[in-house]
């Protein structure tokens, strides 16, 4: 009878840590790849047609895909009122000041330049990204 708690301490133990890298890792890799990718100097992208709004929509989805990833790893679905408070501050500083810093260290990468606009989208993006998260967590859809 003794293992039969210590055998459920582990398998609580690694479904946590299961959940954790399903909420953590899509996140951490989201953020590690938009560095890479807005943090390449201009010479080495490919060329695109030069469409007016096109680069500011990208700033958006990206950042709004950056915030929904984050905001899904901190807020687990077990404990919501608890991770939500933590949730806040956390998430919101963390990603307003990625995309404010992404921004200006692109100042210092060849071919890339310092832009208030693409500041404004990321961080509308972050915006828009968590009032989709609020809106699908409270709807109870799979994707959160």
């Amino acid at each position: 009878m003794i293992c039969y708690p210590l055998k459920h301490i582990q398998n609580c133990w690694a479904n946590n840590l299961t959940n954790v890298r399903n909420r953590f890792i899509p996140a951490i890799v989201w953020t590690l790849l938009l560095l890479v990718g807005l943090l390449t100097p201009g010479e080495q992208l490919p060329d695109v047609p030069n469409t007016i709004g096109l680069d500011k929509i990208v700033h958006l989805v990206l950042f709004m895909v950056l915030s929904f990833l984050w905001a899904r790893a901190f807020i687990a679905k077990e404990n919501k009122e608890v991770k939500k408070r933590k949730f806040i501050p956390i998430y919101l500083v963390f990603t307003l000041i990625f995309a404010i810093l992404v921004e200006y260290m692109q100042r210092m990468v060849p071919g890339r330049a310092f832009d208030y606009l693409d500041i404004l989208f990321n961080v509308l993006g972050v915006v828009a990204g968590t009032i989709l998260f609020a809106y699908l967590h409270k709807n109870k859809s799979i994707l959160v």
